[in-house]
Order: C-alpha cells, then structure tokens, then sequence
C-alpha cells in the first residue's frame, strides 16, 4: 500500500515539487504541507492545470481573503502549468543534496487522489547509489521549466537542477517513466519502446473515456490487441457502443460503482510473448494517448512495466468487481467529453502577483499582454493603484505595509474588462519562510514541557550554523524610498525609550492578545519569539501533533515527556551551554563583523537571546542566562559589532536603519533583560544598568515607531510587564546616581586615604561608572572589577589603586549615617522595600579616582 504521505514525511530534503491536473489547496494545506515541512521540505512548488485554475479562480480567491489559505504564496508557490490542454501527470517528488524519491501514479493532489478514490501509484528513491539514480528527472525539470513562466516558480526548480548529483547522472537509456512533450505522443513514447512486440489481450482501468475508444484502436493497430476489457465509472464514460462496435477488437466494459469512485489508470497487456503494463495519469482518451502537446494534448506520465507477471496483474484487479458488459448494455447515459469542467480562457487574465514588501512593489504579469500605453487598474481591497508597464510586468507601489485579503483584480481603464481574482504571491515570505519555520519548530520545542532529546539539539545547532555561515542566505532588503535617515553615531535615539515604556504600559490592554505590526516582516529567530505578524491565528504548532504512526522507534531520539517544572536532562543542558558558548564566542569574531548583512546581524544577535527566553531554567541556569544575554549586549554595543556593520553599510544607511532599527531587536532584548533571574543584592542594579545601555543604542530605534513597538510588545507573553520591569530598572539607576552624588563630598572626606575592598563590593568610578570588585585582592595588588556599564571586566592597577577612594559601608559609625542615606534611596527602587536589606549594606561602596 502505497501512502503518499509518508514520502512527504520522510527525511530532510529540502525541495518538493507536486504535479497535478486538479489542485485541492484547502486538503493541501491541511494534510499535505504539515508533512512537507515536517520532512524538512522549504522550496514547494506545486504546478496544476491552467483550466481547472481558471474554474476555481473565484473560489480560491475567497478562501485566500477569508485566511483559509494562509501558506498560498507564503509557505507555497502555486503554479498554473502554461499549457493549451490538459497538464494531467501526478507526480510527487522529493529531492535534497544527496538524493531523493518520487511517487507516479493516478491520483490528484485531493482528499480523492490521496486516498479517497480507488487510485494507483509507486513509489521509489532516486539519487547516487540507488537502482534509479534519477537523470530522467532532469529532462521532466527542464520540461517543467518551459511550462512554469513564474519567476519564483522557476526558481524551484532552478534550484532542483543544480543539485550536483542530478547534474552528473547519465542519461538512462529507458527511462523509468514517460513524459510526452511537443510532437510527441505517450502512444508514439510506447510503441518505440515496445517496438516489435505483440499482445492478445487487453485490461484497463480508467476514470474516464473519450467517445470512439481510439486508444484501444491503436493498441490493435500496434500490437495486435484482439480483445479489450475496460473498466470505468459509468458516470464518466463517453464512449458511444456503435462506435466501439466499429472497432477492430472486441471491447467489453465493467461498470464500476461505489462509494470509492474508480480513478485509477492502468493498461495490462497480456500474450503468449509475456505480459506488460503502464500505470501512471492517462486516462482511455485519444487526448491522452494520441494526440501531441504541441496541438492541444494532454501532458501526462506513466510508469512502462516492460515485463509484469499475471498474478501480479491480478492482484489489481481482484480489488474490482468484474463483471464485463457489452458496451451498450453497460453505458445507459451519454457523457460530455469535454473540458471536465475547465473555465475558457477570459478577455485578460493575471498569470503572476507578487509583492516585495520591502520594497512595496506590485509585480503583474497579463495575458494576453497588454500594449505598453494601456491605462490599467489593480484593485486590492477597496484600493485602486494604477499600473506601469516595465520589461519585469506591469507595477505598481503598494503604500501599506500589509496586503488587505491579499487578492488583486486587474481592470482596463478605457475597456469593459476585469481579470479573474488572483491571490497575490508575497516574496520576502517565500524565501523566508523555509528558514522561519524550522526555527519556530527548533525554538518552540525548548518551550515546549514534552521535548527533550537530542535531535532537538541537533536541530539547533544546525540552525545556529546558518546564521553565521554564509551572508548570502540572509540577504538585505533592497532600498525602499522615501523612508527615514538612517541613525548616524552621535545621533539621539528616535524614540526615547523610558518614556516609550511608559506611555505602553499606560495602554489599555497592552499585554492582552495579538496586534498588528507595521513594517519589515518579522523573519527567523524572531519569529519564533513574536509569531507571524501577518497570520494571528496561525496553528501551525498544532500541524506536528498528527501521528501515523510511522514516528521512530528509537528511544534516545524519542523526546521523552517531561514535567515542566522539571529540567531537562543535564548532559543535554550542558550540551546547549556549550553550543550557546560557542555560538557568542564566533559572534564576536572580527571575520562576522567584517561580512555579515544587517539581517544577518539581527539574526545573530537574537539567536542566543531567544534561547535564554524559550528555553528558560529548565534548559539554562539563571547565572549562565544572564552571562549570556550580557554577553551578547557587550558584544553588540561595547565591542562594536553594530557599530562596524553600520560603518560597513555607509552607502546603504536606510537598509541598515530599517533592519536593525526598526525596534524588534531591541524589544526582545527588553524582554529579555526583564525576564532574567536576577538574583541577589546587586542583581536590579545590574539589570537595571544593562538595561541603561541598551537604550543608549540610537541604532536599535533608528526606523522604529510607537505603533510598531506596541504591536511587538503585545505579541510577547506578558509585554506590557516587561517595558514595566524595564522602566522600573530605569528609575532605579537614576535614584542610585542620585543618592551616591548626594553623600560623595561627605564619603570622600571620611574616607581620604583609604583604598581596601572586599569581593562583592559595589564602587564607582567617574569614567567607568559602576562596578562590583569580582575577587578579594591584598594591599597592594591589581583590582579586578566588572563594569556594569559595560559588561566587561577591566582592572585597577596598583598605581591607581593607590590614588583612589574605596568605600565599603561597614567602616563605622562615621559612614553609617551615609551608608544608609544611600541604601534606603536605592533599596525603595530597586527592592520596593522600605529600608535597606541587612546583607546589602556590607555591599555598597565606591571607588573614584583621586587627584
């Protein structure tokens, strides 16, 4: 038993293409594309019949506008084959670097033709090694490629044809599968193949006929067919009984009813000479069989089975009720032959929409084409933009930032036409969206109670190798005109991110729900924090939880079900950690600054920050947490890799404010400085203090505006509290530096002289600001302090040490009064208490530089 959907689940190849006649994209985005993804499928491409587009043009339109079809054009691209008759293979093919399978055989891409109706398939691998290393897919991509005029179509399958296997497999001799095209024939395909050969006998199964059986005639006429035996559903049978009767071979028909209609193709050739067989899309039509592409014939594929045994043969057809009729006996109603209910072609159609969004442009290709001084229309919405030509389609600018129903009819100012709807196909999604998903799946499993095991870690890493490998797959968006100047150093922040805080927090409803997000598309690693701006409703976490059973067996690669209060395993949280070090470790190499995009920047700098919050205690501990997320600020601010990449990207400023700047980045440091663990006495002010550097990066809000950023926060759990935590922290500095300047000329005079410390001591330094002394040092020696305002560690040498004032709280009765003037401004921000906590006041100290 052939399960189609097992092939599309099955191991990590990136490229799917679908061929169908007939393409049910509400049964595919429900059960099909779940199983692509989930089988690591990223470039998907399905081509259908350009009739049956046009005949479901309104419909599908609808469901686009009503979100039925969130992945068209976004996860998909859906290609109409260019072609005058039917396209009509059925085809399922995987492919990756190393290899890959197919499945030929009868059924659509439909709840029908993947189980449904009575259908017929095979299934194998193809690639090095394999008894089909699968060169005849070149010619079928090439093929492909003269049918698909879509740019992103054909984009697929450029990527298919240079995969370096595919390219060195020789050319078969007889190529497992038959694919008419041009003049050629599937009839004229097989008789060259089965040149010489006879047979006496003649079973075929088909889900409909044409009206004078001039297949069998050929098959008589070629290889000596006396006798036929075809089984069909009466209710699409055209056959006329005189006409059979004229025929040179006795023809029987087998009725075929039943709630699983019979849609199934196959030919079985029998004779003292052996039997063979053809299995695949073709239908008992002269259309199918005898007619070229190239005047209107059907394009199909069929499998030839040059030699087949009986008892195989019989097996098939056991699963019929057969019982031959005469024809006119068993055919009591004529049927339409015809277009099997495809749409004829209107005055002007809409071939191809896409949208760059960060460009805004609108791209149409029309057919017919229009004269270049056409006066044309696009509507989208209730908005009508008008369209120019140019040598890449007729365009227009979009001026919003999201697609209204993402639906564009097209009208002729001086002329009574009107295109189809045609759903618009969203660029910067489709080459995101491989990328996107894989890492909400790898992020969302660390959030999840029930995912522990090392395939997840595997997962991981892999991804965290692609945001730092190659710039070319993090491409930057192209200019978009008319945007604001980039940040420049020296620049104030574009928006002051204290009162921004609060004036959010003030909100109504600030930390309820999802909100709209104007702007760059939300790509990759924060996606996986913020979700799909564009698709609120999105459910594609629940897509993983459908189980056929065919999941593996393997107990270590199982993920365990865990309590979420519980960690997880500790030799996988060590091997995140070690990850996660390595990872900030080659962020901050000088080779990344030197080449990295400004989206990869973001990528990079989010990866780490978007663990520690998924992930949580359970995968991370507190103290390493916030080790990391200092770490990457540190490298992103003080060790100047935002600064070098904007230096680097001086002739593209605006590309560089809209990507870094435009507010995501730093809302999820926000919410991640909020939501660390930052305990002990000195934890507030440390956050407090990274929290200060972080908006004093004016690059971090250079495009970013209220809107925006109220709509990021509303997407994080709990994002009203985290601007609530972060302007907290914001007060608590300033009512520290206000404490400290208020006791300074007292503390300086009881303490002249003085320069001891203790581990854990909090100083100040004028140029350096405030510190905590890491390790307890003897008189004398170097004094090792980290720097809060920057997060980096820098030594006091001796000589300085000895010029300096250090104060530690528990001198004495001449430093009490002062100890707890500065403790108590301190404690009633940073602590919410009323007084100072006993263990903060041994504590509290300063450290100035003397004259």
């Amino acid at each position: 038993m052939i399960k189609p959907r097992a092939l599309c689940a099955d191991g990590r190849l990136p490229i799917a293409i679908l061929l169908t006649w007939n393409a049910d994209l509400l049964f595919f985005e429900r059960m099909v594309l779940p199983e692509l993804t989930a089988g690591g499928a990223e470039h998907i491409l399905v081509v259908g019949d350009r009739g049956q587009a046009r005949a479901e043009a309104a419909s599908r339109a609808r469901a686009v506008a009503g979100h039925q079809l969130p992945g068209l054009g976004r996860r998909y691209v859906f290609e109409p084959a260019q072609h005058d008759g039917n396209f009509h293979p059925k085809l399922t093919m995987r492919l990756g670097p190393e290899g890959g399978g197919v499945l030929v055989g009868s059924g659509n891409l439909s709840f029908g033709g993947w189980g449904g109706n009575r259908e017929l398939g095979a299934a194998w691998a193809v690639g090095p090694g394999e008894d089909d290393d699968g060169a005849w897919l070149r010619s079928l991509l090439e093929g492909l490629e003269t049918l698909c005029d879509g740019a992103l179509a054909r984009r697929v399958l450029e990527r298919a044809l240079a995969l370096p296997w595919l390219k060195e497999a020789a050319a078969p001799e007889r190529p497992p599968v038959l694919w008419p095209s041009g003049a050629y024939t599937l009839a004229g395909l097989l008789a060259k193949r089965w040149a010489g050969r006879r047979f006496e006998t003649l079973r075929v199964l088909t889900g409909s006929t044409d009206v004078a059986g001039a297949m069998l005639g050929w098959a008589h006429r070629t290889f000596g067919v006396e006798s036929a035996e075809v089984a069909v559903p009466p209710e699409r049978a055209a056959f006329d009984p005189a006409a059979l009767d004229r025929l040179p071979l006795a023809v029987k028909v087998v009725p075929v009813t039943g709630k699983r209609g019979l849609h199934a193709k196959l030919l079985h050739f029998s004779g003292p000479e052996g039997d063979a067989a053809v299995m695949g899309s073709a239908n008992c039509s002269a259309r199918a069989w005898l007619l070229p592409p190239a005047r209107g014939g059907n394009v199909e594929l069929v499998i030839p089975y040059d030699h087949v045994q009986p008892e195989d043969m019989d097996a098939i057809f056991a699963e019929i009720p057969w019982a031959p009729l005469d024809p006119a006996e068993a055919l009591r109603a004529p049927v339409d032959p015809g277009g099997g209910g495809a749409a004829p072609a209107p005055a002007l159609e809409i071939r191809s929409a896409s949208w760059h969004r960060h460009s805004g442009v609108l791209t149409l290709t029309l057919a017919p084409e229009p004269a270049e001084g056409a006066r044309l229309r696009a509507r989208i919405g209730a908005e009508i933009l008008a369209l120019a030509w140019s040598p890449e389609g007729w365009r227009a600018r979009w001026p919003e930032e999201r697609l209204p129903g993402r639906v564009v009819v097209v009208t002729a100012e001086d002329l009574p036409v009107e295109t189809p709807p045609r759903w618009i196909d969203d660029v910067v999604e489709l080459r995101n969206a491989p990328f996107n998903r894989r890492m909400a799946d790898a992020l969302g499993g660390l959030a999840r109670a029930g995912d522990a095991s090392t395939r997840l870690l595997d997962q991981l890493h892999q991804l965290s190798a692609e945001i730092l490998h190659d710039p070319r797959e993090h491409p930057d968006p192209p200019p978009r005109g008319g945007g604001r100047r980039a940040a420049e150093p020296g620049d104030a922040p574009a928006l002051d991110p204290a009162l921004l805080a609060d004036a959010l927090v003030d909100t109504p409803g600030g930390g309820e729900g999802s909100a709209p997000v104007a702007g760059l598309p939300i790509a990759g690693v924060l996606r996986a924090l913020f979700g799909d701006p564009d698709d609120p409703d999105d459910d594609d976490d629940d897509d993983d939880d459908d189980d056929d059973g065919n999941g593996d067996d393997d107990e270590e690669e199982r993920a365990p079900r865990v309590d979420p209060g519980l960690p997880a395993p500790e030799r996988l949280r060590k091997r995140l950690a070690q990850d996660l070090d390595t990872f900030v470790k080659r962020l901050a190499e000088p080779a990344f600054a030197k080449e990295c995009t400004a989206t990869q920047l973001v990528q990079g700098l989010s990866y780490p920050v978007a663990v520690v919050l998924l992930g949580g205690p359970r995968w991370i501990d507190p103290a390493q947490a916030r080790a990391i997320v200092e770490g990457v600020l540190q490298i992103a601010l003080d060790g100047g890799l935002i600064a070098t990449v904007q230096a680097r990207m001086v002739d593209r400023p605006e590309v560089f404010a809209e990507v870094v700047g435009d507010g995501t980045l730093w809302t999820a440091f926000r919410a991640a400085l909020a939501g660390l663990d930052w305990g002990g006495p000195l934890g507030p002010l440390r956050q407090a203090l990274a929290t200060r550097r972080l908006d004093g990066a004016s690059a971090l809000l250079a495009s970013a505006s209220p809107g925006r950023l109220r709509g990021l926060v509303r997407r994080l759990p709990s994002g009203a509290a985290h601007l609530e935590a972060a302007a907290q922290a914001e007060r608590a500095v300033s009512a520290l530096e206000t404490a400290v300047s208020a006791v300074r000329p007292a503390l300086e005079a009881a303490l002249k002289g003085r320069s001891w410390h203790r581990d854990g001591d909090l100083v100040f330094h004028d140029a350096l600001g405030f510190g905590i002394v890491e390790a307890e040092q003897p008189a004398g020696a170097a004094l090792s302090v980290l720097w809060l305002t920057t997060g980096r560690a820098r030594p006091v040498n001796p000589v300085m040490k000895g010029r300096v004032f250090c104060l530690n709280v528990s001198l004495g009765a001449r430093a009490g009064a002062l100890e707890r003037a500065v403790v108590e401004a301190v404690g009633a921000q940073v602590d919410g208490a009323a007084g100072p906590r006993e263990t903060d006041a041994g504590r509290m100290g300063w450290l100035r530089q003397g004259p």
